[in-house]
């Protein structure tokens, strides 16, 4: 087990021979608090510059530039250019499995004007980006619904030292709640994969994965 270079955690197997399958069974109880005010980091200069620059999915064109350069000219600032460059991302681009595939980028799920998660998530980095807004991918799951989900955090300075986290879904044009359950940060998709690696075998292996979220407990505090 150890930490990437992003801060998440990653667990590396290797084992030798496999007669049929390998299973992995992970619980994990996560505790969310409501009403804490802002989520603070203090990223090191290097760290935010990383969610500056354009990655292997987020790369821009043609067509990214000129919508960076729209969303510059609408006088919006801070979160409030975040939220703006969101509901563009969400009024383009229609939802549709099977369409895009892990290796598609941000140019061309806007070329083609759909996609899934992922690929909202791609086409709001690529613009914070452009904007010179540092912002990053977010693998998590969305409380309610059967998949994966993906979203964007933006980095925004509040000092010299700390940054707010506003994090953002473009897929559903809103802020994130605490249905929201982050697995893990980075630049793009291909860096925080939820499962990668290789094996050998005379024939073709199958991926499934099965996930079930719910709500252990409950509890409320009582003002004096």
């Amino acid at each position: 087990m150890r930490a990437d270079r992003f801060g998440n955690v990653v667990l590396g197997i290797s084992i030798p021979t496999v007669e049929e399958v390998v299973d992995f069974d992970v619980s994990l109880f996560a505790e969310r608090l409501s009403g804490q005010g802002p989520h603070l980091e203090t990223p090191t200069r290097q760290a935010l510059n990383v969610y500056l620059l354009p990655s292997a999915l987020t790369r821009s064109d043609a067509a990214l530039r000129a919508a960076a350069t729209e969303l510059a000219h609408s006088g919006e600032k801070s979160s409030d250019l975040a939220s703006a460059i969101a509901g563009w991302v969400y009024r383009r681009m229609s939802y549709g499995f099977d369409r895009t595939s892990v290796h598609t980028t941000a140019g061309q799920a806007l070329a083609a004007g759909h996609g899934v998660c992922q690929d909202y998530a791609h086409v709001m980095l690529a613009l914070c980006r452009l904007l010179g807004i540092p912002a990053r991918y977010v693998s998590g799951h969305l409380v309610g619904e059967g998949g994966t989900h993906a979203w964007v955090e933006v980095l925004q300075p509040v000092t010299d030292q700390a940054v707010e986290i506003l994090a953002w879904d473009p897929t559903h044009d809103r802020p994130t709640d605490l249905r929201y359950l982050t697995v893990a940060v980075a630049r793009d998709y291909r860096d925080v994969a939820p499962v990668s690696g290789t094996y050998c075998a005379p024939h073709r292996g199958r991926l499934s994965a099965s996930r079930r979220v719910r709500v252990a407990q409950v509890d409320h505090e009582i003002a004096a």
